[in-house]
């Protein structure tokens, strides 16, 4: 026979509950990313993205894809925008160059 216990503990059952683990900054870099395709030209967007990025790979393993993509993505709409800045910039420089050599008379 079993002996009776007093203890309410014993019969009463535990549950165990999963938290999830936290993937804000991973999935704001992700979004940033995604919205600063069409809206990359504001420069503000794809930086947030890439800098939520960085912070999210480095304290949320749990959305370290998410991360990963929004770095990415980020990553080459700025690339793409200095590129597009730096020939601009040298058209640019290559008129106003043009515009002050003087005309040689032969």
């Amino acid at each position: 026979m079993s002996i009776p216990t007093s203890d309410p503990s014993a019969l009463t059952p535990t549950y165990l509950v999963a938290v999830p683990a936290p993937r804000g900054m991973s999935i704001t870099s992700l979004v940033l990313a995604l919205v600063s395709i069409p809206g990359g030209f504001t420069i503000v967007l794809p930086v947030l993205s890439l800098v939520f990025g960085i912070l999210g790979l480095r304290r949320e393993p749990a959305g370290r894809g998410m991360a990963l993509a929004g770095v990415i993505i980020s990553s080459l709409i700025l690339a793409g925008w200095i590129l597009i800045f730096s020939i601009l910039i040298a058209i640019a420089l290559s008129g106003l160059n043009a515009a002050t050599v003087p005309a040689r008379d032969s």
